[in-house]
């Protein structure tokens, strides 16, 4: 009795070649999908966030004749995300001693130990915040150059649904949002960067506690040195 032949074939290379482009075509179609996904979470992570320090904000002024911290901080540093050791360890124990909270989770690479620890004076966070500051460049500025004020606290003198309080850290050199050079080892960068390294927009969170999304298009220069929108 003679041995059985295997008349099975492998593929071909055109075979393989058709496997292949669909698998290219299927990750293709779902990429695009993931990203979205992805860029929604840290969205929802960022607001968050930001309702977290205005709870920590609102506990803090409630403790403190309706006062924010940098209405009687000394030194406060040189850009609107830089704040004191003082006023981040207050707002730290009103917010249950979390840290991760200063920091957007779309340029994850901010919240790193030399930022925390940058130099005796003020740390750098991850989020603009426009509470007024009492001394360094930013006290001799009366109001944002869109005419948008600071705010020192939970006042009636503020209207608190169009009042800015906190909001993501969109800032460039000239139009570069991608590398910001500092004083930091580690260069900068805008929050929620899409395509070209442009910004896509930025969560605000206003002073009766309500956040949003405000896209790119939608924001303004307010301050400069280096620029700072929202």
């Amino acid at each position: 009795m003679s041995p059985s032949i295997n008349h099975r074939r492998g593929f071909t290379l055109v075979e393989m070649l058709v496997v292949v482009s669909v698998i290219v075509l299927i990750i293709g179609l779902l990429l695009p999908a993931l990203n979205r996904s992805r860029d929604t979470t840290r969205i929802t992570v960022c607001a968050s966030n930001e309702r977290q320090i205005f709870n920590s904000l609102a506990e803090y002024a409630a403790a403190n004749v309706r006062r924010f911290p940098y209405d009687t901080d000394t030194y406060n540093g040189n850009w609107m995300w830089d704040m004191t050791p003082d006023a981040t360890n207050q707002l730290a124990s009103y917010g249950g001693g979390k840290l991760d909270f200063f920091f957007c989770p779309s340029s994850s690479e901010q919240n790193a130990g030399v930022h925390w620890t940058f130099n005796a004076n003020y740390r750098v966070l991850g989020y603009f915040f426009a509470l007024k500051r009492h001394s360094g460049p930013m006290a001799g500025w009366a109001q944002f150059l869109s005419g948008k004020k600071w705010v020192k606290g939970l006042s009636e003198h503020y209207q608190h649904a169009t009042q800015e309080v906190v909001m993501d850290a969109n800032l460039s050199n000239a139009n570069n949002f991608a590398t910001i050079i500092g004083g930091s080892p580690i260069p900068h960068r805008s929050s929620h960067l899409g395509v070209g390294n442009k910004p896509t927009g930025g969560n605000v969170l206003f002073l009766d506690g309500h956040v949003i999304w405000r896209l790119f298009g939608a924001m303004q220069l307010q301050y400069q040195g280096p620029d700072h929108w929202f």
